[in-house]
């Protein structure tokens, strides 16, 4: 009987989380925001630049919305990344760049929108995890 030999993936490496813009509005009641009548849309996608061979970006795009006060949260951040192997299509296609790279970046959009609630003085709001693989 022959062991499967696990595919040897390239090694990515986490380099950096930037907050690229924030469209706020506490709404009416501030207070008030109940996070179970907040509206989540999120997305995320991938940009990679020929020039750069070794590095990529996972870029978010996240709104919170509770139409009862009004209030709004709009969040565009990226993670930045390096690869050992020289980025080409297979890689691009590859679990490294589709589910794992947003599952390293995600926690750090997760912190944020926590951090700025509480701090904006609104009800703090924690965002779910999320299942990258599925």
């Amino acid at each position: 009987m022959s062991e499967k030999v696990p595919r040897i993936q390239p090694a990515i490496r986490f380099l950096e989380f930037k907050v690229l813009g924030v469209d706020f509005d506490a709404g009416q009641h501030p207070s008030k925001i109940v996070s179970d009548d907040v509206v989540v849309d999120f997305g995320f996608g991938f940009g990679f630049d020929a020039a750069q061979q070794h590095h990529y970006a996972v870029q978010f795009q996240l709104l919170l919305t509770e139409k009862a006060t009004a209030f709004r949260l709009g969040v565009e951040a990226v993670a930045y990344f390096e690869s050992k192997a020289v980025i080409d299509d297979a890689f691009k296609k590859s679990a490294f760049v589709k589910q794992n790279s947003p599952a390293i970046g995600f926690p750090y959009l997760r912190a944020f929108v926590s951090t700025f609630t509480t701090n904006a003085g609104v009800t703090p709001i924690v965002l779910p995890t999320y299942n990258f693989s599925k």
